[in-house]
């Protein structure tokens, strides 16, 4: 159950590194079918179902968000060291 924790967690600063908001969409809602399907096919009870799904929902958003901090905090110091050139000196 960790190791599917801690692949959500990994996949959600990947996304957040690299895509936006609708590959987070997509990506929550393959989490919660595959969630789904594992813990019914598992033999585990809705209940149990439900909440560990909504972890792994949870858990996903909320690595997407450090993946962005970190994407942004990369581009400004990237740009705060050099930045673009205009071309129009």
């Amino acid at each position: 159950m960790a190791w599917s924790f801690l692949a959500v967690g990994a996949s959600g600063v990947l996304i957040g590194l690299r895509f936006r908001v609708p590959a987070l969409l997509v990506a929550s809602f393959a989490a919660i079918v595959a969630s789904v399907i594992a813990m019914q096919f598992l033999g585990f009870s809705g209940e149990h179902t439900f909440f560990t799904t909504l972890y792994l929902v949870v858990t996903l958003q909320g690595a997407y968000v450090v993946g962005l901090l970190i994407a942004i905090l990369l581009r400004r110091s990237l740009f705060g060291r050099h930045p673009p050139q205009s071309g129009r000196e």
